[in-house]
C-alpha cells in the first residue's frame, strides 16, 4: 500500500513538473512568436493570428462575463471554507505543528497560488483584449482559470479524506468540477482574454494541482506508514504481556 502511494506520488510530481516546463517554453512562446498590435491602443499579442479569430468569434460578452464573475465568487468561498476548516483545526489543537499536515500543505499551496497570481498581475505578458476599465490589464495567463482550477482540484482531492459518504463525496466533487469548468468556460466566452491565456492558465493549474496531488499522496502514505507502526508497536507489546 505504501509503495503504491509512494509511485503514485512520484507519478503526479513527474507529470506536474513537465506540465509546468511546457508552461515555460509555451509562455516564451506566446511573449515572442507571432507578436503584432491587435490589442486595445495597438498592444501587441503573441500568437496574433490565432487570437485575433478567437477574439472574432466571441467578442466581448457581459453576460458571460458576469458569469465567470459569480463562478469566481463561489471559487474564493471554497478556499474560505477549507481555510476556516484548516484555522479550526487549529484552535482545537493548539498548536501548529499538531494541525493535520494536509491542512498545512494545502495552506502552504494557497500561498503559492496568492504568489503566482499576484505575479502576473504586475508582469504582463499580453494585455486584455478589451479595457474593463480606464487602463490596459495583464491578460496572461487567465487567472480567474488559474485559481478555479488550483482551488477546486485541491477540494477535490481533499474530499477524499473529509467526505467518508461516497454519495456525498460524488455531489461534492461533481460541483467542485462544475464551478471550475464553468469558470474557465465563461472566462473563455465573455471575451476578455486571448484563448492564449486561457492554455496558458490550464496548463499552469493542472501542472500546480499535480504537484500538490504528489505532495497530498505523500503525507497520506506517511500516514499509513505511521499507522503501520503504531499497529506493529501495539501487537508487540500485547504478545510481550503474554
Amino acid at each position: 500500500m505504501i509503495k503504491k502511494l509512494t509511485r503514485k506520488s512520484e507519478l503526479a510530481f513527474q507529470q506536474g513538473r513537465l506540465l509546468l516546463i511546457i508552461f515555460c517554453i509555451y509562455t516564451l512562446a506566446v511573449k515572442f512568436i507571432g507578436r503584432e498590435p491587435i490589442g486595445p491602443n495597438e498592444s501587441k499579442v503573441g500568437f496574433a493570428g490565432l487570437n485575433k479569430w478567437f477574439r472574432d468569434l466571441v467578442n466581448y460578452n457581459s453576460a458571460w462575463y458576469s458569469i465567470s464573475k459569480f463562478f469566481g465568487i463561489l471559487v474564493i468561498l471554497t478556499a474560505v471554507m477549507f481555510g476556516l476548516l484548516g484555522l479550526i483545526e487549529l484552535i482545537r489543537r493548539k498548536n501548529l505543528w499538531s494541525v493535520d499536515m494536509n491542512y498545512i500543505s494545502l495552506g502552504f499551496f494557497y500561498v503559492v497560488v496568492a504568489i503566482v497570481y499576484f505575479f502576473f498581475e504586475i508582469v504582463a505578458v499580453n494585455y486584455r483584449p478589451v479595457m474593463t476599465g480606464d487602463v490596459l490589464e495583464a491578460s496572461y495567463p487567465s487567472t480567474h482559470t488559474m485559481l478555479a482550477i488550483c482551488v477546486m482540484g485541491s477540494a477535490m482531492l481533499q474530499s477524499g479524506r473529509l467526505i467518508r459518504d461516497t454519495n456525498k463525496r460524488f455531489i461534492f466533487n461533481f460541483a467542485a468540477f462544475f464551478i471550475a469548468f464553468m469558470t474557465v468556460l465563461a472566462r473563455a466566452m465573455s471575451g476578455v482574454h486571448w484563448i492564449t491565456d486561457i492554455i496558458g492558465g490550464l496548463l499552469l493549474s493542472f501542472g500546480m494541482v499535480l504537484m500538490y496531488k504528489s505532495t497530498y499522496i505523500r503525507i497520506e502514505a506517511m500516514k499509513e506508514l505511521e499507522a503501520r507502526k503504531t499497529y506493529e508497536r501495539l501487537h508487540a507489546d500485547r504478545r510481550r504481556r503474554r
